[in-house]
């Protein structure tokens, strides 16, 4: 069973084939995905140049 939010509509599925394809599409954007604390210095990083 999977449930899938967009900014469109929420889905509930319980296809397998369906679940499989959005574990791999979530699991692409995990893998891409900074870790909280890089992406948190990263974020002050560019504000503080684009505020100066």
């Amino acid at each position: 069973m999977a449930y899938c939010e967009t900014s469109g509509q929420a889905v509930v599925t319980a296809v397998s084939e369906d679940v499989h394809k959005l574990q791999i599409r979530y699991d692409a954007i995990r893998a891409h995905a900074l870790p909280q604390d890089v992406s948190h210095n990263l974020i002050k990083e560019w504000m503080q140049k684009w505020t100066i």
